[in-house]
């Protein structure tokens, strides 16, 4: 049974800052939400609509779709 599989990216230069903005939003949210633990807020029964983040609709769509993937079997 396969539990992981690699995949590598071979993103354009416009893909590249996207992938990079989105790791910046995603790091700033994890960011917010490790603060608020140890603020004493309970974050365990937390949901996506709990969390203010960018949206990442356009990353999705204009990214993926033209990127090269290339999957390796472990």
């Amino acid at each position: 049974m396969q539990l992981t599989e690699t995949v590598k990216l071979y993103p354009n230069k416009y893909q590249t800052e996207l992938i990079k903005a989105t790791m910046t939003e995603y790091i700033s949210t994890v960011n917010q939400l490790v603060l608020d633990a140890v603020n004493g807020r309970a974050i365990t029964k937390m949901t996506t609509a709990d969390v203010k983040a960018a949206s990442s609709k356009c990353l999705m769509q204009s990214m993926y779709p033209r990127c090269q993937v290339h999957h390796k079997k472990i």
